[in-house]
């Protein structure tokens, strides 16, 4: 077999410039061919084959050299990655250090060994002689997964202060910590995920400082002594912080850009018991992670036109305890997974049709505490997920019918309110409800439709009222009735025809209950057993009627609260 010694000359040249990917493909080009043109010489194709190999195992040595070069041409000029994997293999050998306290630092510290690393708690000493002794014996420390420095007489934290060591979370509450220097946290860069300083003296936030630690997932602030909060110390860009607490200060203003370096992470802000007057709309606009934002035990008067603007993942606002007095029908846009609302004692006197109507996610309102004199019709109306509604300690006199429509409320509380009377239609729409709570109300009167809608009423508190009477058929549709509580109001007589067939336990202590034979006639079997402080004042009689059981008197030590059980016979 032969081949054109010219071309195989060319790839011969081609191959040791370093300019051909396949020396083999001209070979076989030539060798398709059936016949062979020789215009200078021929060689033998041993020979030939023997040569192109040659040549390809050069070409093989050629770019492995060329590779080589490359190699090292990108670690000359790639000094930020050989920095890193030096600190690589630095922590790393830090991680394989075998972790054990040295008996110096025990006697300072509690030391406690984990798989995760070292856990230090060093409360009530000298907290510059622990770094100090921490820093002398880090060879033997590894990583430190928790360092709590509690009430160690701290005031100023210096530049480098924690230099050379390897922390995750940091405990420096309850000291007397005034001022952090900016390169207080130097070289835990990368390390330190949780930061605590509550209880101190801080007056501004120390953003200078908490610039570098880009692994900050929590920060603790919360009660120093830090004032409004200005662009110039606004929090840093710290891309991982997810969570945040500056409560119990001294905010009474906060910039509109002072979150703008964590809007992208941060899921909760804790800003309760400041002195905020307004809901700060601009600061906390925007954030595309908050899933918390609590504002309680402020001095918000109002919620006022985009409060609550652009806050598509929040799911739980806390506005409790301010002094709330209205809340505009715009003040929440673009709120659309709203589900637990807080507004427990504030000043609100009036909830508007379809207030809420937006929040088609909301499960839990608490309007506890406020002074909430009617509820007006569509008030709580198609609020489809609504499953706890928290309504006691208002003034409500009157509850108009089509308050709840089309509502899912499984727990209504109505507590410490002035109704007089459950008229029908009162809690129509209610058709989920399970827990109904009227406790220490004026109630006088029950009309018998009052809970028709509500079939599935298992609970019913109507406790510290004041009830002579109870009509019969109040309860014939509650066939999932299981407790009903009665004390506490003006009952002279047992009503047992109003739950004489669905319900198990019946309360009626503290009520002027006249036992006789003729007032207390039980059907079905169903026994009252009734317990004073005194001698029992009414027992089981034996009647030839064995559909019905009369009470007279009997002896029995009691317990020492007056009380009615109600049992069907079915334990």
């Amino acid at each position: 077999m032969r081949i054109n010694s010219s071309r195989y000359n060319a790839a011969m040249e081609m191959c040791y410039d370093n300019e051909i990917d396949d020396v083999r493909g001209i070979c076989d080009e030539d060798n398709s061919d059936k016949s062979y043109h020789n215009d200078d010489k021929s060689v033998d194709s041993t020979q030939e084959w023997r040569r192109i190999r040659i040549c390809e195992n050069e070409r093989r040595r050629q770019r492995r050299k060329f590779t080589g070069y490359k190699k090292r041409q990108w670690l000359v000029k790639s000094d930020t990655i050989t920095q890193f994997i030096e600190t690589f293999v630095l922590f790393v050998s830090i991680m394989q250090t075998s972790l054990a306290c040295p008996e110096i630092i025990k006697s300072l510290c509690r030391c406690d060994d984990s798989q995760n690393g070292i856990i230090l708690k060093c409360s009530h000493t000298d907290g510059s002689q622990v770094v100090y002794m921490l820093k002398a014996n880090q060879i033997n420390l590894g990583l430190i997964q928790q360092l709590e420095m509690q009430n160690c007489g701290l005031k100023h934290i210096p530049a480098g202060f924690f230099s050379g060591l390897f922390i995750k979370k940091l405990d420096l509450s309850y000291n007397s910590i005034v001022d952090i220097d900016e390169n207080s946290f130097l070289g835990m860069n990368d390390i330190l995920q949780e930061l605590i300083l509550h209880h101190n003296n801080l007056t501004q936030l120390p953003s200078k400082a908490l610039t570098p630690l880009s692994a900050l997932l929590r920060l603790n602030l919360s009660n120093n002594s830090i004032g409004d909060i200005e662009a110039e110390h606004a929090l840093p860009p710290l891309s991982k912080l997810y969570d945040i607490s500056l409560a119990n200060n001294r905010i009474c203003q906060i910039h509109k850009s002072a979150f703008d370096g964590v809007k992208h992470s941060i899921q909760t802000i804790n800003l309760g018991r400041n002195c905020l007057k307004k809901v700060p709309a601009s600061a906390v606009r925007g954030f595309k992670q908050l899933m918390a934002l609590h504002l309680h035990n402020n001095n918000i008067s109002a919620l006022e036109a985009l409060s609550f603007m652009n806050l598509p993942l929040i799911n739980l606002l806390n506005l409790a305890s301010n002094q709330i007095t209205t809340i505009h029908n715009r003040a929440f846009l673009n709120v659309p997974n709203l589900r637990y609302l807080y507004l427990t004692r504030n000043r609100i006197t009036n909830i508007s049709p379809h207030l809420f109507g937006s929040f088609e996610q909301l499960e839990m309102l608490d309007l506890t505490g406020n002074h909430l004199a009617e509820l007006q019709e569509n008030s709580f109306s198609n609020l489809k997920n609504l499953r706890q509604l928290y309504l006691g300690e208002n003034h409500i006199e009157k509850i108009r019918p089509g308050s709840f429509i089309n509502s899912s409320v499984v727990i209504l509380i109505l507590n410490s309110n002035r109704l007089e009377k459950l008229q029908e239609g009162m809690f129509d729409g209610l058709t989920k409800l399970q827990q109904l709570a009227l406790k220490d109300n004026r109630i006088h009167s029950i009309d018998q439709n009052s809970f028709y809608s509500n079939q599935g009423l298992a609970m019913l508190d109507l406790s510290n009222n004041k009830l002579v009477d109870i009509p019969p058929s109040t309860f014939l549709a509650q066939i999932n009735l299981f407790l009903i509580d009665l004390s506490g109001n003006k009952l002279e007589r047992t009503p047992y025809e109003a739950f004489r067939r669905q319900v198990k336990v019946v309360l009626l202590q503290e009520n002027p209950l006249v036992c006789s034979e003729g007032v207390h006639m039980l059907q079905q079997g169903v026994g009252i057993y009734i317990a004073s402080s005194e001698d029992v004042i009414c027992g089981l009689h034996k009647n030839p009627n064995p559909n019905s059981v009369g009470i007279t008197d009997a002896t029995y030590t009691p317990p020492t609260s007056t009380y009615f059980i109600m049992n069907n016979g079915k334990d």
